[in-house]
């Protein structure tokens, strides 16, 4: 539910990442702020948070290239809007219909029926809703349970990580250095 919200805002804002703004603006409005627009921050703060090692590329390449980091982020809104709902898109259709059936009853009968069937048009797409936003809730529940039974286990193997890590400095300042023996001799 959360992506149908973003990916409008997202691909109205991916066109220009960090927005422009004249020192004055035009008479009667208000300046533009500078930064990321909202939607634009909050999908890389969610891209941070599912995938950090992409996120670092995407830094990576908005620093050495530009214009391919803007290519990217369009491809991503192109690729989101091609896997949106279908459900979504029959959803709204079905309410247009009935609510033009609404407007153009043209007795109180017709128009009370014409509202009904829009309420349950609308009843269905927001149960829908409730479905999409629950099998999230169970995605992210499963991915929560994961993160937390690596967390268990690294924290039990606390003292390996340690050890593992110390070695593996040591081992990369030796051969950038030269060995101990190689140092004495």
């Amino acid at each position: 539910m959360k992506r149908m919200i973003l990916l409008p805002l997202l691909a109205l804002t991916v066109g220009s990442f960090v927005w422009a703004q004249p020192e004055s603006a035009p008479e009667g409005r208000p300046p533009r702020r500078r930064g990321r627009p909202p939607a634009v921050e909050r999908y890389f703060e969610q891209l941070q948070q599912q995938n950090p090692e992409e996120m670092k590329r995407l830094r990576e390449l908005r620093q050495t290239d530009p214009e391919a980091f803007r290519r990217e982020l369009r491809a991503r809104v192109q690729r989101r809007k091609q896997q949106r709902n279908p459900e979504e898109k029959r959803f709204r259709a079905h309410i247009r219909e009935h609510a033009e059936s609404v407007r153009s009853a043209t007795t109180p009968e017709e128009r009370q029926e014409a509202l009904e069937q829009l309420r349950l048009a609308v009843a269905e797409r927001i149960d829908h809703g409730f479905e999409m936003r629950q099998q999230a809730l169970d995605d992210m529940r499963e991915k929560l349970e994961a993160l937390d039974r690596r967390h268990q286990e690294e924290k039990r193997q606390r003292e390996t990580l340690i050890d593992g890590q110390v070695d593996r400095i040591l081992k990369r300042s030796e051969d950038s250095t030269g060995s101990a023996a190689d140092i004495q001799e």
